[in-house]
């Protein structure tokens, strides 16, 4: 192996920056404020490294907003469900969803997932929302009729 000859490794698929903020975490315990999360989270992952992924996931939740929650979502559903969850209520809470489709993000998301995995972050979605209507039969009588929203990959149809 070229590792023992040179007594070097080359990691080729990690930023210089991302693999130093790994280092100062494993010797230091400390991380790199400046430092994208989702990034670091990556490498957190791939490395098993679950204190950092603990880290990196608490940083996501206490920034997310409009601008990054479809990016928190993707994270989320690529490294931590619970990241996932957090982000699809949030997202929902927001009343975020028809707002962001239709976005840069957006279209990245459906670029770079495939379609049954956009579905299952939609459906997911769709169980957290299930809004409640009252139809013109029922009401008279006090009963309310749940409705469940419908929606198809690539369009609005979907409500939180």
């Amino acid at each position: 192996m070229q590792e023992n000859r040179s007594g070097t490794v080359d990691i080729v698929d990690i930023q210089e920056e991302v693999m130093q903020a790994m280092l100062k975490y494993i010797y230091g315990g400390k991380v790199d404020d400046q430092l994208l999360p989702g990034d670091l989270m990556s490498v957190a992952d791939k490395y098993e490294l679950k204190g950092l992924n603990q880290t990196c996931i608490d940083s996501l939740k206490n920034t997310l907003s409009m601008d990054n929650a479809l990016h928190v979502l993707i994270l989320g559903y690529l490294h931590d469900r619970k990241l996932k969850e957090y982000s699809i209520e949030f997202i929902c809470k927001q009343n975020l969803f028809l707002e962001l489709e239709g976005t840069e993000e957006w279209e990245l998301m459906k670029k770079n997932h495939t379609r049954q995995e956009i579905e299952g972050i939609l459906n997911r979605i769709h169980l957290q929302t299930k809004p409640v209507f009252r139809t013109r039969r029922n009401r008279g009588m006090g009963i309310d009729e749940e409705k469940s929203p419908s929606f198809s990959h690539g369009t609005s149809d979907v409500r939180c």
